[in-house]
């Protein structure tokens, strides 16, 4: 553990790194494959669900085991040091079992923890999608307007379209991907008069990681 730790230090900084572990598996009755067999799960596993769904004990299929995981190799508080450390882990509760995440985290998590837009897997990966409907609601405007007062109106409509469409999009237990959003402005840049310069508040659903729970007797 101690190794793999140190190993992957030199990478806490890489906000949209992920690091599956283990680097071996069993696929299809062949034992001995690469770790990237396990990737690609994890990427099949991004494109099928809402980018806000977190990653978490979600059982991904095609595996038919892990090698050098929990069962027999590594305790549970080995398990939770590799992903404290920055590891995407899976793990399985029995022998041939389906494979699921224990903590889905990127690299950066190590070093920023507490700031799930840059350590959450799913926090990271909404936080793009978000980005991408208001980009997208934006490039109708690009090289067909001139930048007039009327842009600016019509701009601030579109992002606010854009805002009440996403939270609109609400899903039983993980809700919208965005919570709330606020356009602060929209002016032209101060150092190129060609370009907009459009500052947004949008609120994230976060990953719920931890109840705490107080009980008292009166």
């Amino acid at each position: 553990v101690s190794v793999l730790n140190d190993r992957i230090a030199s990478f806490s900084s890489q906000k949209r790194l992920v690091m599956v572990y283990p680097g071996s598996c069993t696929v299809l009755g062949e034992s001995g494959q690469p770790g990237y067999y396990l990737s690609a799960a994890l990427g099949g596993m991004l494109a099928a669900f809402e980018p806000h769904r977190p990653k978490n004990n979600i059982s991904i299929s095609g595996i038919d085991d892990l090698a050098a995981s929990n069962l027999g190799y590594f305790n549970d508080d080995q398990i939770d040091s590799l992903s404290d450390n920055g590891y995407f882990v899976f793990v399985q509760e029995t022998s041939g079992g389906l494979p699921f995440c224990v903590h889905q985290v990127t690299c950066a998590y190590r070093d920023f923890a507490n700031t799930q837009e840059f350590s959450e897997l799913s926090v990271v990966n909404n936080f793009d999608f978000v980005s991408q409907v208001f980009k997208n609601s934006l490039t109708p405007y690009v090289g067909t307007w001139n930048v007039i007062p009327q842009a600016f109106a019509s701009i601030a409509s579109s992002l606010d379209s854009a805002i009440l469409s996403l939270r609109a999009r609400v899903v039983d237990r993980i809700g919208a991907p965005l919570r709330d959003g606020e356009i602060i402005s929209v002016e032209e840049s101060p150092s190129d008069a060609g370009t907009v310069v459009i500052l947004l508040n949008v609120s994230l659903p976060k990953v719920l990681n931890k109840i705490q729970i107080t009980l008292e007797s009166q």
